[in-house]
């Protein structure tokens, strides 16, 4: 399958600080069921007041599981390999963390 990757960064921000994209997005090339989603290896932990999701490969649709009084500032976000850091807003975040994403649910 066939998808685009997109990132929105401020131009006013320094180009030489590890700044975040201040959106971001994917679109799949053909409807969800015929994408081929590769295993992804998706994996979280706590690192300070941030949750960390490392894949291995592009993930759709990924929704993290913190506990019931958790803000996160992102909690569902598509992302390609590599990792995410979400910051943890209110409450205390649970040890056994868990994420999940379409491929876990296909």
């Amino acid at each position: 399958g066939v998808y685009f990757s997109y990132e929105l960064y401020d131009d006013a921000a320094d180009a030489a600080s590890d700044a975040s994209p201040i959106s971001s997005g994917t679109v799949l090339f053909c409807p969800p069921k015929h994408f081929r989603f590769v295993d992804p290896h998706l994996q979280v932990r706590l690192d300070g007041d941030e949750i960390v999701v490392t894949a291995d490969a592009y993930v759709k649709s990924v929704e993290i599981r913190a506990g019931a009084d958790v803000l996160l500032s992102d909690n569902f976000f598509d992302m390609n390999a590599g990792e995410r850091r979400v910051k943890v807003l209110r409450g205390k975040a649970e040890k056994d963390v868990k994420a999940r994403s379409v491929y876990d649910i296909r």
